[in-house]
């Protein structure tokens, strides 16, 4: 009847720790995920609340686990994952992205992915319906990557940090329409088209760029 667990730094999980089904609170600085089965030990943890995953390394082999882990973890409300910044980190698994849709993490509020780079924007954020604050470093953002975020229905807060600067054409087919605060770096150029970003409030532009 565990509900709340603190501890260091997870470098392994204990045997069993799938069957904590009632821990909300993992009150620990980052699980460092070795292994592509270490994530396989979440899937029973439906009430957890907030997770930390740090990935030192990162191949395809762990991209299928990651996302049903995510998809087991349906009462999650922060999801951070860190790691090596030089290292680049594909979350996105097509057709694995539908997986997570519609029995995934739909309580999920907020989502720090600042201390890795992500190579694009995975698509099974769109379905995110509670997700309201993205902060995310990118390897490229696209046209593609923008229409994904724009689609996320309760986005209010969103930062972007680009590997290396893009040149930016806001429309209002984008979407955003509950989008109020934006930040992003690094740009060369942007462009905001009549009546996109409706309800933006806060805009904060970096300009440059990064070899």
């Amino acid at each position: 009847k565990l509900v709340c667990l603190g501890a260091g730094t997870l470098y392994r999980v204990p045997v069993g720790f799938g069957n904590l089904k009632l821990l909300q609170q993992l009150d620990v600085p980052a699980i460092r995920v070795e292994s592509p089965s270490m994530l396989n030990n979440f899937s029973g943890l439906s009430e957890l609340r907030r997770v930390i995953f740090m990935f030192d390394e990162w191949d395809e082999g762990y991209v299928k686990p990651f996302l049903q882990c995510l998809s087991s973890l349906v009462s999650l409300e922060y999801l951070e994952i860190t790691g090596d910044d030089e290292e680049v980190c594909d979350f996105s698994c097509s057709p694995c992205d539908r997986q997570i849709i519609p029995t995934g993490p739909q309580q999920l509020q907020k989502i720090d992915m600042t201390d890795i780079t992500v190579h694009t924007v995975p698509e099974w954020m769109s379905a995110l319906s509670a997700l309201t604050i993205l902060r995310i470093s990118l390897l490229t953002l696209g046209e593609e990557g923008f229409y994904v975020l724009g689609s996320i229905p309760s986005l209010s807060h969103l930062f972007i940090y680009l590997d290396r600067g893009e040149e930016l054409v806001i429309n209002n087919a984008y979407g955003f329409l509950s989008l109020t605060k934006f930040e992003i770096r690094y740009i060369t150029r942007v462009v905001f088209a009549q009546g996109a970003m409706p309800k933006l409030q806060t805009l904060r532009l970096g300009f440059g760029g990064m070899e």
